[in-house]
């Protein structure tokens, strides 16, 4: 067995590009609201833009461990290199690592005991779910023994939320990936179901 393999995962440049905008534009009125405080201009609107602003970057960062995790992520989500892999020399060598590659460093944001994957599944999201038919909102999720959170099966979500072909090889791609792991994965009932072998 090899002792590293890890496989890309795709980003969608749509939803990149809507990230990167929606980034600019906060910054960007952020820097407008604080120049407006140094100048004395505007002064009510321009603190609640900033507490409002402060009031999400607090709680974002608190769910990455802190501002600096944030920051890294939020640059590696508009312009790392997915990845997920698996190294035989960690000291966790029965984990799988999901991260991405940003200016030649490799950052890690989850690691997951293969022990505890339980299953992969892809299905389509909240807009088709509202809308009633098929929106082209397809996304992998692989669902774990999240220990001692509740409820105790947690999940993470892999990749974009696509088209089906794409979301559908993707999927395939994973499974292949955590077989190659040492998940013991079979196909479920249905052709986008893979479950734990018992």
């Amino acid at each position: 067995m090899p002792t590293h393999f890890e496989m890309s995962i795709p980003k969608s440049r749509a939803q990149v590009t809507i990230q990167l905008v929606i980034t600019t534009i906060v910054v960007f009125f952020a820097l407008l609201a604080l120049v407006n405080l140094c100048l004395w201009m505007a002064v009510i609107p321009s603190m609640i833009w900033l507490a409002f602003v402060a009031m999400c970057v607090k709680s974002s960062a608190k769910q990455d461990g802190g501002l600096q995790p944030f920051v890294i992520n939020q640059m590696g989500d508009l312009f790392g290199r997915k990845f997920v892999e698996r190294e035989a020399s960690d000291p966790q060598p029965q984990c799988i690592r999901f991260g991405f590659q940003l200016f030649g460093h490799r950052f890690i944001q989850k690691c997951i005991s293969v022990q505890k994957i339980e299953s992969v599944r892809w299905h389509t999201g909240q807009a088709s779910g509202r809308a009633g038919r098929d929106m082209g909102d397809w996304k992998v999720w692989m669902y774990f023994d999240g220990g001692d959170q509740k409820p105790d099966h947690a999940f993470y979500g892999i990749g974009p939320a696509v088209r089906k072909d794409r979301t559908e090889a993707l999927g395939l791609a994973l499974v292949s990936f955590l077989q190659k792991a040492g998940v013991d994965l079979m196909q479920g009932e249905q052709s986008n179901f893979f479950v734990r072998r018992t």
